[in-house]
């Protein structure tokens, strides 16, 4: 995507379906944004790109909640 964007995928689908992709995630101004596709649960925001990585492992899993990956988890 670009300097500091990356696109989050399901390794176990073809790179052609559409259902590929679990998130896009952005590093601006020291925190990693996540925008899930799969489960619309709004922009999400962590301190590092590691938990962020572990909240999109998560999506994989079908346990977002428990990753982190809601909308509690919010910076802000």
């Amino acid at each position: 995507m670009g300097d500091g964007g990356w696109v989050a995928c399901d390794p176990r689908l073809d790179e052609h379906d559409p259902r590929r992709v679990l998130a896009y995630l952005e590093y601006k101004d020291s925190v990693v944004y996540v925008l899930s596709v799969r489960d619309h649960l709004g922009v999400v925001e962590f301190h590092s790109l590691p938990d962020a990585l572990a909240a999109v492992d998560a999506l994989l899993d079908g346990t977002p909640g428990e990753a982190g990956l809601r909308p509690a988890a919010r910076l802000r």
